[in-house]
């Protein structure tokens, strides 16, 4: 038998055993934020419209672990009928679009996506089948915005740097998942404010951490000022001269970041990470109750403006304990008690970064998680506009299916206690409808009673029900 020199034999077996990088790119039209921009063709058809990726930057061959097509509305409202999705079969004669099979699934649990994976793995073995996709039976469908996003073995590059900080906590059936953003949306020092003492007849401030009113600590935060900073957009301080307030209006652009969750039965690395669960995709700033701030009007809600000072408190993940500013939450529910481990990646444009996963955004150690009933988790108590005794206790509620639709949506949840109630007595329950100084939806709670006030579903249409498919392909 031939023998190989040592050298030799180590570097064959390292080229042929060495593992390819997981890569997550994206791909879309030339005005969408992408890895891979301008890789999109539309075409025009009868039924509908076909999309055509270009996926060369794909080595063909390449294993491919996930391809997801994200679509979208003009509007952001749910198409009346549920639109059909195929992949493409062959062209005839002028162009028409021939396909058999079933349209594609969306994707659980968020219903954004469709699943085009087994698509893409046969396009990028055979790049010669891959005449595209068709969309048809879909209103007010948004081409521009339409992008897919495809998890494949390859070589990664110029990915994102990555998040830091990542802890979590759990309590009363759910996991409160914390870590440090990008340092694009972190605020300055400068900007960091304290709340002393939460009232509806104006905050009082601190000039620090402390023991604040109500036998709770000062509260972070940071002003509507700051935020609209972070987020690039205009504050709308000038009156609107009608009855509402003014569209939000980009001044500045930010960085398209986004955070990616992922949850497991075992440690997440760069390497397992594909076989991680991916529980949700977060947006920049999503550690802030941005529903807090004041908007000044006239009589019937006439010349509307925003407050540049109000307060824009960071959430608390349990009672007294508020994120620092600069951290971001998602909260998951889980549905059976076990051990989990977390993980947290950034997204840049649809890049993301699959490689640097560490102790800094992959737990160490796992969780123990237990199944039950979720709790509202206090966020602050606050001092009533005109009963000083009557202190309102307002909280976050996040919900999940089959509670409500989708994955950890957050509700408002106050109540404020009468100084003359008695038990037993009455209680009498409102509505918030979030879209309108949440703060101060309690209205005058009366002296004898238990005044709750919970955040409607829909703002303005407290009546009405919806379907389950209330948000796919709109958000």
């Amino acid at each position: 038998m031939k023998r190989i020199p040592l050298v030799a034999a180590i570097l064959m077996v390292g080229t042929v055993l060495a593992p390819a990088d997981l890569v997550s790119e994206r791909w879309g039209g030339k005005d969408t934020p992408c890895t891979h921009p301008g890789t999109m063709k539309v075409a025009e058809a009868q039924t509908g419209r076909r999309l055509v990726f270009d996926l060369s930057p794909i080595p063909r061959g390449a294993r491919v672990h996930r391809a997801s097509l994200y679509c979208f509305t003009e509007d952001d409202r749910q198409p009346t009928e549920p639109p059909l999705v195929f992949v493409v079969d062959r062209l005839e004669t002028g162009g028409k679009p021939v396909h058999k099979g079933d349209p594609l699934r969306l994707e659980p649990p968020w219903y954004r996506s469709f699943d085009a994976t087994e698509a893409v793995r046969r396009w990028v073995a055979d790049p010669k089948r891959n005449v595209g996709l068709a969309v048809e039976r879909f209103e007010r469908f948004l081409a521009p915005r339409t992008y897919l996003e495809v998890l494949y073995e390859g070589e990664a590059k110029d990915v994102p740097e990555q998040v830091t900080g990542l802890h979590t906590l759990h309590h009363d059936g759910q996991t409160f998942i914390v870590w440090t953003e990008a340092a694009a949306f972190r605020p300055a020092p400068a900007e960091v404010i304290w709340v002393k003492k939460f009232s509806e007849n104006g905050d009082v401030l601190a000039s620090g951490p402390g023991d604040g009113a109500y036998d709770l600590p000062h509260h972070p935060g940071i002003t509507l000022l700051a935020l609209r900073r972070l987020q690039g957009l205009g504050l709308r301080d000038k009156a609107s001269g009608f009855q509402g307030i003014r569209g939000l209006k980009r001044i500045r652009q930010v960085p398209p970041v986004t955070y990616r969750v992922y949850r497991h039965t075992e440690r997440i690395t760069a390497a397992n990470i594909h076989e991680a669960e991916r529980l949700a995709e977060v947006g920049p700033l999503a550690g802030y109750d941005t529903e807090t701030y004041k908007i000044h009007f006239k009589g019937e809600y006439l010349n509307q403006r925003e407050e540049p000072t109000s307060v824009i408190p960071t959430y608390c993940v349990d009672t007294g304990k508020a994120l620092t500013p600069g951290e971001a939450l998602y909260v998951h529910t889980p549905r059976v008690t076990g051990e989990s481990w977390y993980a947290v990646t950034t997204a840049l444009a649809g890049t993301e970064n699959l490689a640097d996963i560490t102790d800094a955004n992959s737990l160490e150690g796992f969780l123990c998680e237990t199944a039950a009933t979720p709790q509202p988790v206090l966020q602050w108590r606050q001092e009533d506009r005109y009963r000083k005794e009557a202190t309102e206790h307002w909280f976050r509620y996040w919900a999940a299916p089959p509670q409500v639709n989708l994955p950890s949506r957050s509700f408002r949840v106050a109540y404020a206690v009468g100084e003359n109630f008695k038990e037993p007595g009455p209680l009498t329950i409102g509505t918030i409808s979030g879209a309108f100084n949440v703060r101060e939806e309690i209205r005058v709670p009366k002296a004898d009673r238990i005044t709750l006030a919970v955040k409607r579903q829909l703002d303005w249409l407290p009546a009405l029900f919806y379907n389950e498919g209330g948000g796919p392909c709109a958000a």
